[in-house]
C-alpha cells in the first residue's frame, strides 16, 4: 500500500479552503490524499470522484486522480473498479509521457515512475481477480525497464499464485541481492514444484533470519515429512504445536501423528 502519512496532510486542514472555494478540484484531490493517509478510503474515493467531476479537461490532474482512485479501490477490495481506473490512468500516462515537458501533478516523481505505478496497480487488481496472465503481462512490462527488488517480489508472488513456479524462480534470480521476501517466494515456488530439499534449504535460510518463526517451522516440518525425515518433522511440528500463539495447529497435529506412526510410535 502507498504510504501517504509522511506527507503531513490532515483532512481538517482543507475544510476552510473548501468552504471558500467549493468548486476547486485540486482541494478535493489534496483532501483525498489526507484521507488516504488516515485510511479513510471511502471518503477519499468520494473526494477523488468530485475532483474528476470538477476537473476542466486537465489530463495530468485526471491521470493522477485516477491513479489514487485505483489505490483506494484496491484497499476497499473493489478490484474490478481498480482495474478500470488504472487502465484509464495508463492511457493518459502513455499519451502524456511522449511530451518532454510533462511532469506529474503534485508528485515529486519522474513521469515514467508514475506510469509504472499505473501498470503495477492494474496488475494487483488483475491478480485479485485471478486474471493472472494479464497481471503477469503488466508486471513484465514495467520490470523489463525497471527491475526493482520490490517489483520482482510482487511478480514472483503473482507467478506463485498462478502456479507458474519456474517463472517465479526466474524473477527471484533477477534480484541483485536476496532478501527474506524474495526467499519466501523462492521457497513457495520450490514447494509448488515439489522440490522438497530445495524448499527446506530456503526455509533454513529464512529461519536464520527469523529463528522460531512458526510459519517457517510448520512448513519445514511438512517438507521434512515428505522426504521421509520423520524425526526432524516431529521436532519442528512439536515446537509449533506447543506454542500458545498458534491459532490452528490441527494440520501440524495430523502430520506429526503420521510421522510418529512412520517412526513406529503411536502417539
Amino acid at each position: 500500500r502507498t504510504n501517504y502519512l509522511g506527507e503531513g496532510l490532515r483532512k481538517k486542514r482543507f475544510e476552510p479552503a473548501l468552504t471558500k472555494d467549493p468548486n476547486c478540484p485540486l482541494l478535493y484531490f489534496m483532501r483525498a490524499k489526507a484521507e488516504l493517509g488516515e485510511l479513510e478510503y471511502e471518503d477519499a474515493l468520494t473526494d477523488l470522484r468530485k475532483c474528476l467531476q470538477l476537473n476542466q479537461g486537465d489530463q495530468t490532474v485526471a491521470g493522477i486522480t485516477l491513479l489514487y482512485m485505483a489505490d483506494a479501490q484496491l484497499a476497499c477490495s473493489e478490484s474490478s473498479k481498480a482495474v478500470d481506473s488504472s487502465t484509464r490512468a495508463i492511457e493518459i500516462f502513455e499519451k502524456q509521457f511522449r511530451k518532454a515537458n510533462w511532469l506529474p501533478f503534485c508528485l515529486q516523481e519522474a513521469p515514467n515512475s508514475v506510469r509504472r505505478r499505473g501498470y503495477e496497480l492494474r496488475a494487483i487488481g488483475y491478480s485479485a481477480l485471478q486474471r493472472y496472465d494479464e497481471a503477469i503481462k503488466d508486471m513484465q512490462h514495467i520490470i523489463d525497464e525497471h527491475p526493482k527488488a520490490r517489483l520482482l517480489e510482487r511478480m514472483a508472488e503473482m507467478c506463485n499464485r498462478a502456479g507458474r513456479y519456474q517463472l517465479a524462480l526466474q524473477y527471484c534470480s533477477k534480484a541483485e541481492e536476496s532478501n527474506p521476501s524474495l526467499q519466501i517466494q523462492k521457497m513457495k515456488a520450490y514447494v509448488g514444484l515439489q522440490d522438497h530439499r530445495r524448499a527446506i534449504a530456503e526455509l533454513n535460510g529464512l529461519l536464520r533470519y527469523s529463528p522460531g518463526d512458526e510459519m517457517f517451522l510448520a512448513e519445514r516440518g511438512s517438507e521434512y515429512f515428505k522426504i521421509g525425515q520423520y524425526q526432524q518433522a516431529v521436532s519442528d511440528l512439536s515446537v509449533v504445536i506447543a506454542s500458545k500463539e498458534t491459532t490452528d495447529s490441527s494440520l501440524c497435529l495430523k502430520i506429526r501423528a503420521q510421522a510418529y506412526r512412520k517412526l513406529g510410535q503411536d502417539k
